[in-house]
């Protein structure tokens, strides 16, 4: 299932779907919620899975996000994956955000923008940020022209190679769930999440 690097064609082909249906996810959840949950889809083997963070607004959530898409995406072997992130994109001198002297924020109370990062086994990745549009009554009106950027561009790349770099063994897998299951405690410790 792991996919070869040298077959470039198929990698954008693949990676220009996964970030269409994003993009269509999203603006489903911009007309009917009014915003965008942080949302990474795995895509594996044995189906998909959707890593979504409970208030990410908190710093707990934020900083451990991406080792938790890591370690889920060991545990069910992902060999493909999109995530989503609102963000704030701003400018300096308040400029097009686009110039590439941008900064993006993921505390902002405010979401101008989506970030989107399309990602294959192997290496191959895109990252995109997608303008979120509003009248003038503040109210989605879809989403302007989607722009390439770095992959240092959201927390100088924190949330770049999420995927396992080939098949996870079971030694990695069991890894990965002992790192989740840590985690997990230390969440309930703190009073982030309550256990079921």
């Amino acid at each position: 299932m792991y996919m070869n690097t040298s077959n470039n064609k198929a990698h954008n082909s693949k990676i220009d779907d996964l970030l269409k249906d994003a993009t269509e996810l999203a603006q489903d959840s911009m007309r009917s919620r009014d915003r965008v949950p942080p949302t990474f889809v795995a895509h594996a083997p044995s189906g998909v899975v959707i890593i979504t963070p409970p208030k990410f607004s908190e710093d707990f959530a934020r900083t451990n996000y991406p080792s938790t898409i890591r370690n889920c995406c060991v545990l069910v072997g992902a060999v493909a994956g999109v995530l989503t992130m609102p963000v704030s994109w701003t400018t300096p001198g308040g400029e097009n955000p686009l110039d590439g002297t941008a900064s993006v924020d993921l505390r902002g109370n405010v979401s101008n923008a989506l970030f989107l990062s399309a990602e294959i086994a192997g290496g191959a990745s895109v990252q995109r940020i997608l303008p979120i549009l509003r009248d003038k009554k503040g109210r989605f009106q879809g989403f302007g022209h989607a722009e390439t950027v770095s992959h240092q561009a959201i927390e100088g790349g924190k949330y770049s190679c999420l995927l396992p770099p080939r098949p996870p063994t079971d030694q990695e897998r069991r890894k990965a769930m002992e790192a989740m299951e840590a985690h997990a405690r230390r969440a309930i410790a703190a009073g982030h999440c309550k256990p079921r």
